[in-house]
């Protein structure tokens, strides 16, 4: 049991300066709610709440104000209801796999049923959007050691878009603070942007790959500038309610980029996509051009 307390695509362009996002429709509300996820079957578990919260007080006018719940109860959907953004972090918490015996800490199988029904269940009009951040969370979900596969989840294969690389069983990576957040996708919710990293702790995070609709947001690039798979995908859909719900999985956490600056714009990025109505955000050519 877990604990609770308290498209258009754009050319790839080389920019002087990140992408303005075009104005959206606001979300009903701008709260955030973040879950503190970060004592899963871990002996003295390092607490990296200052980067959530400090990311999120230093973006620029402070447009956003936050909750945090500190994972002690499972997570259901009364607690997810209130807010249109969720940021779920875990730290280095639950580095087994699916299939072992401290499989699912990070994200029991209710708690995955939860967050579908809150993401399933956006209302007409309304945008509900869900980042997890965290080193281990896909294999803790959806890794089976034995097979060397991915085990089905309507959250990770469906929603999410997940597909595991089979290179995280033979061949894992050893992250350093020379690697980068390479460049993905050149539209939101990252705009193509690499990120510096300054690693800390635990190694061997999750490589990911998308599938789907979804897309690879960063990647994990090495110092001979060459790419290991994905460290953020996105995904996009409609509930059944005709509402629009965005999700993001960072193998990449907030606490190994490798500034202030870099963590507040990337939780800047990620907030501004949850709350804007488009499913990907257009940009003009007078935008591109400005920034040069």
């Amino acid at each position: 049991m877990k604990k609770l307390f308290l498209i258009v695509l754009i050319p790839a362009v080389c920019l002087a300066a990140p992408i303005q996002l075009i104005d959206g429709f606001a979300p009903l509300s701008n709260d955030v709610l973040l879950i503190s996820d970060q004592t899963d079957e871990v002996s003295n578990p390092p607490n990296y709440d200052e980067y959530y919260e400090d990311a999120i007080d230093d973006i620029s006018g402070q447009p956003y104000s936050y909750d945090k719940l500190v994972h002690s109860t499972e997570i259901t959907t009364t607690e997810l209801n209130s807010y249109n953004m969720v940021v779920w972090y875990t730290g280095v918490s639950a580095p087994f796999a699916s299939n072992e015996s401290k499989g699912h800490a990070a994200l029991t199988l209710d708690e995955e049923d939860e967050v579908v029904n809150w993401l399933n269940n956006t209302p007409a009009g309304e945008v509900r959007g869900l980042w997890l951040s965290g080193r281990f969370i896909a294999f803790n979900c959806i890794a089976d050691i034995g097979t060397e596969g991915q085990i089905y989840s309507e959250l990770f294969s469906g929603y999410l878009g997940l597909d595991y690389p089979h290179d995280n069983f033979p061949s894992p990576i050893t992250v350093t603070s020379d690697w980068t957040g390479g460049s993905g996708a050149a539209w939101a919710p990252m705009w193509g942007y690499a990120k510096d990293i300054y690693w800390l702790d635990d190694n061997l995070p999750d490589m990911l790959g998308s599938t789907g609709s979804a897309w690879d947001a960063l990647m994990w690039t090495d110092t001979d500038n060459t790419d290991h798979h994905a460290s953020m995908i996105a995904n996009v859909g409609t509930s059944a309610n005709g509402g629009l719900w965005k999700v993001v999985l960072s193998s990449l956490p907030l606490e190994c980029m490798g500034s202030d600056y870099e963590r507040s714009q990337t939780m800047n990025d990620i907030l501004s996509w949850f709350g804007s109505t488009s499913a990907i955000e257009e940009i003009t050519w007078g935008q591109i051009k400005a920034q040069f």
